[in-house]
């Protein structure tokens, strides 16, 4: 983190499939950039606070927030675990699920 103006250094990344699909607007790719700043580099995971994630991808509300949840979640790009107790835990996908293959997009075994 850059300690002058508490920013992650570095580069935050959207999947081409995420940006340029036809089911998601602006406030649901805004979401995905949120998450996404957040995740780890390497488990794709995060759990920020609904709160947060309204502030940083400038959501109006909760409800315009969990609407753009359900639809990241249906298309695959998050897979939500609740947590009663604590933040949810999104778990960004790294490739477009296809039907022979589960919600991380990896590819079923026989």
């Amino acid at each position: 983190m850059d300690e002058s103006n508490g920013i992650k250094k570095g580069w935050t990344y959207i999947p081409n499939w995420v940006l340029m699909h036809p089911d998601l607007g602006r406030v649901d790719i805004a979401v995905y950039l949120a998450l996404a700043y957040h995740a780890d580099n390497e488990t794709r995971e995060c759990w920020p606070g609904h709160k947060l994630l309204m502030a940083e991808a400038r959501v109006g509300g909760r409800r315009h927030l969990k609407n753009s949840l359900h639809r990241l979640e249906d298309i695959g790009a998050v897979v939500i675990t609740k947590r009663p107790g604590y933040p949810d835990l999104y778990r960004l996908t790294r490739r477009p699920p296809r039907a022979d293959s589960d919600s991380t997009g990896d590819t079923k075994q026989p």
